[in-house]
């Protein structure tokens, strides 16, 4: 078992905890109920949101380990979608508040994730792809110039 172990590596699962969608059924005071899938990231937002009156985007921003520039993007999914309302604030600049009645123009709003939400999570995982074959390049290439006369047979 040592042996294979000092061969073969152990591999390790690691939890991507930015990939997939989260689907979320919205209620308010006015016995409305909206389902959205959205991202994991905008999902940790709204929740939060629905714990606090107010939040500021620094108030965001340290709670999912992000710049309050990233979290006031995201920010702005649910403000488009009429359940969170932006306030100008003397004091702390921007803050949110989550609404208690959806508007009637943002009922009929589609809830799906953003198309620039799918497509970076498309894009992230091109890059992780593209790091992870740069890996075994860099390998190969590493196993070719040490073992220049290496037959095929003994490299696979």
């Amino acid at each position: 078992a040592h042996e294979y172990s000092v061969l073969k590596n152990p591999r390790q699962l690691v939890w991507k905890t930015n990939v997939g969608t989260v689907e979320l059924e919205l209620s308010f005071e006015d016995q409305q109920s909206k389902t959205y899938t959205v991202s994991p990231l905008l999902s940790t937002l709204i929740l939060h949101m629905a714990e606090v009156e107010t939040s500021t985007p620094d108030d965001l921003a340290s709670l999912v380990g992000l710049e309050s520039s990233v979290v006031q993007k995201r920010m702005g999914f649910w403000v488009n979608q009429g359940v969170v309302e932006k306030i100008k604030s003397p004091v702390s600049g921007v803050q949110y508040r989550v609404v208690s009645k959806l508007s009637e123009d943002h009922a009929a709003v589609n809830t799906a994730m953003g198309a620039d939400e799918a497509a970076e999570s498309a894009v992230s995982a091109d890059a992780q792809l593209a790091e992870e074959m740069a890996f075994y390049e860099s390998y190969v290439i590493g196993m070719l110039n040490n073992f220049e006369s290496l037959p095929p047979e003994r490299i696979h």
